[in-house]
């Protein structure tokens, strides 16, 4: 036999044998378990240099690897990580209100610098054409950022159609656009 036939041989093996072969390892690793955990142990800076190694050379494969594992397993990753999240609801949101307070001023500064940066002293009437939406406001930038959060408004396409130095002014323009079929809400007028 040739080294060819004898792969051939060994993987039809394998395939007949799997259940035997699998049990057979099983066993073999409960029977040697503490023998295993030594030499893990014995060898753990080894091993784990050999598998940097190893995923810095096949990032490709272990991301191909990994998708089709996730792509497989859909429901599976889904369920387990909504139990998680329900099993640590209060953790979860502690770490969320946690978080926000340790960036709450960096976040309101940063913020607020653009918000006043954005202030031009004019009221602006605007148009969100995916949403077929007029509104009219004094900072476009804030409103836009309440439009995403409240309401998940496509905002990305905003159109400025016109400045006006009074509210007044920017709250009868955009009555009139109103009044012509744009979505919006006027309560100015």
């Amino acid at each position: 036999m040739n080294k060819e036939e004898i792969a051939l041989y060994q993987k039809a093996y394998r395939i007949a044998n799997k259940e035997r072969i699998a049990a057979s390892k099983k066993e073999w690793n409960l029977a040697n378990a503490d023998k295993i955990k030594e030499a893990r142990h014995r060898n753990k800076d080894s091993i784990n240099a050999t598998k940097r190694e190893w995923y810095k050379n096949n990032k490709e494969l272990k991301a191909a690897s990994d998708k089709r594992y996730r792509e497989a397993n859909k429901e599976k990753i889904f369920a387990r990580k909504k139990a998680y999240r329900e099993a640590n609801k209060e953790k979860i949101a502690e770490k969320k209100s946690l978080d926000y307070l340790n960036d709450r001023e960096r976040i309101i500064a940063k913020n607020s610098k653009y918000a006043q940066s954005t202030k031009d002293g004019y009221f602006t009437v605007y148009y969100l054409p995916e949403e077929h939406y007029v509104g009219q406001t004094n900072s476009v930038f804030l409103r836009m950022k309440g439009h995403k959060s409240e309401s998940n408004r496509h905002i990305l396409d905003v159109e400025v159609l016109a400045k006006f130095e009074t509210r007044k002014e920017a709250l009868a323009f955009e009555a009139k656009l109103h009044s012509m079929g744009y979505n919006g809400f006027n309560g100015g007028l």
